[in-house]
């Protein structure tokens, strides 16, 4: 299995969480991990050989000239290295006859056997989203009582696919500027816990890291049951 990531310095912790997970959820399958970059150093390198080692991971470094892409426009959450990814097909080796690109930030909680393998039909490209039968189960976002308290939940606990559902939310009735202000505080606990579980899944601490990842839960739980209870308060006083 191809497995193409494209990072600078500031996602080599995120990714040794992801190759974690990978190597977990596909234990027996042979990963050959694609790292193309331009800035990556020694120093990184063995940050990730680290939580390769005794898996079935095998690392594939392509340094591309940092000069590539200098005019094109970047920003806080598109850099230089997002480009890469897009024009993967032209450096990566010619001889790969398929891969699949995962965010380095991700985490893989199942096989990836059969979408790895799916059918490409006349295709060049596919990606896996939500369905159209999906996204109708999810029946929590459209239930406005329910969002805020879904929002904050999903957007605290580390590890859910908070990224996917950014671009869901344009499909439901949320109000945009509650949403940005839900998720942008619900965020600051998330980034700071999902760094910590993966420093210490970098350092084979699985204890440490299940306790930051319980007690961020536990937490969520607390808040949610509070909005709850302050919520029902409101709409008992609205019909009185």
């Amino acid at each position: 299995m191809n497995i193409l990531v494209t990072l600078n310095s500031g996602y080599v912790l995120p990714l040794c969480t992801m190759l974690k997970s990978l190597s977990y959820s596909n234990e027996g399958t042979d990963i050959d991990l694609y790292i193309v970059h331009s800035s990556l150093t020694l120093a990184d390198f063995q940050k990730i050989n680290a939580v390769t080692i005794n898996t079935d991971i095998s690392l594939h470094p392509i340094k591309v000239d940092n000069s590539l892409f200098d005019g094109a426009p970047t920003c806080k959450r598109i850099s230089k290295e997002t480009y890469y990814r897009i024009f993967a097909s032209e450096l990566l080796p010619e001889e790969l006859d398929r891969i699949l690109y995962i965010d380095p930030d991700t985490v893989v909680i199942n096989r990836l056997d059969d979408f790895y393998n799916a059918d490409f039909g006349s295709n060049v490209l596919i990606g896996a989203f939500v369905n159209e039968k999906q996204f109708k189960q999810l029946k929590i976002i459209s239930n406005s009582d329910n969002q805020n308290l879904f929002l904050w939940i999903f957007y605290l606990v580390p590890g859910t696919p908070n990224d996917i559902f950014t671009y869901i939310v344009s499909s439901t009735d949320i109000n945009l500027v509650r949403f940005f202000a839900i998720t942008t505080i619900a965020r600051i606990p998330s980034i700071i816990t999902s760094t910590i579980c993966g420093n210490e899944l970098m350092h084979n601490n699985m204890k440490t890291a299940a306790t930051v990842f319980v007690l961020t839960a536990v937490l969520s739980g607390i808040c949610a049951i509070i909005y709850k209870k302050h919520n029902d308060k409101k709409m008992k006083a609205a019909w009185t």
